[in-house]
């Protein structure tokens, strides 16, 4: 049982992991893949003390940071999170962990690979299975994403619909399926969405799950049942969201973009996280 599982490997994970872990609290950090900041090795020349550092820089010296510290760093794509018996389960691509408290630092990861998605958000696109999936009883849907999270969300649609065409990069073999290889996809209709343009060919579906490497907002949002606001995560003071064991801070709960909110908005979850541990 852990006292936190951190779900993100930016500023804002990585500096709660770090004042948790100097509260002498049991914390596993989980990270499918690079920060935003490492991902495009983005320069920093506004974050104070460091001159003109690049986002992989900085985020190899944080990790190095959390190694001296004893945290534990796990590489595994959190699929989804569940309440049981007062505690939280996280479910990742390799294993199913209890802790008593999670902490959102997931960033902004909406597709850039689905071009104009805003325009569709609860107009035909989706990024959760389990919540908008029934919707689509019996009706031809698209399915857009890679890695495990595509596979995690297959496996909710295939038993209610056998009408899934499957939009990926990854070389896939699911013989009863329809697969389209492609690294993106452009979006059409008049006021909701009635097909997609993929490799110059349309596809008329009724609607369209991205699934595109883990949850992200929308996605945690809509299995968790957390509280939104212009698609931004709501915390209270406290950076506790709507469940109170989940807390949630940088880009995902919206405000400043930057580097030191992210990492403070960590540190104040840490303090808030402490203090609930100590009243425990």
């Amino acid at each position: 049982m852990w006292d936190v599982i951190v779900v993100g490997g930016g500023p804002c994970g990585l500096s709660a992991a770090t004042y948790l872990k100097r509260f002498n609290r049991q914390v596993l950090v989980l990270s499918n893949e690079d920060s935003i900041l490492k991902k495009k090795n983005l320069q920093i020349d506004n974050y104070f003390g460091v001159n003109l550092e690049n986002g992989t820089l900085l985020i190899d010296n944080t990790m190095a940071k959390l190694q001296t510290l004893g945290v534990q760093v796990e590489k595994e794509t959190v699929l989804d999170i569940v309440s049981i018996d007062g505690f939280l389960r996280v479910i990742t691509n390799k294993q199913s962990i209890l802790t008593k408290y999670v902490v959102l630092g997931i960033g902004l990861n909406y597709s850039s690979k689905v071009k104009n998605v805003q325009k569709y958000l609860g107009k035909g696109i989706s990024y959760c299975a389990s919540c908008d999936g029934f919707f689509y009883l019996n009706k031809t849907i698209g399915l857009f994403g890679s890695g495990d999270y595509l596979l995690h969300e297959l496996d909710i649609l295939k038993n209610i619909t056998n009408k899934i065409l499957i939009f990926t990069p990854d070389e896939l073999k699911l013989p009863k399926y329809q697969i389209i290889p492609t690294k993106d996809l452009k979006l059409q209709g008049t006021q909701t969405l009635e097909a997609v343009l993929a490799n110059n060919q349309l596809y008329p579906i009724d609607g369209l799950f991205i699934a595109d490497d883990s949850p992200g907002i929308l996605g945690f949002a809509g299995k968790l049942g957390l509280e939104l606001k212009n698609n931004s995560i709501v915390v209270d003071q406290d950076y506790a969201t709507s469940i109170k064991s989940i807390y949630a801070g940088g880009d995902c709960i919206g405000g400043i973009k930057q580097i030191t909110k992210a990492s403070y908005d960590g540190m104040m979850i840490a303090y808030a996280i402490n203090q609930r541990l100590n009243n425990e």
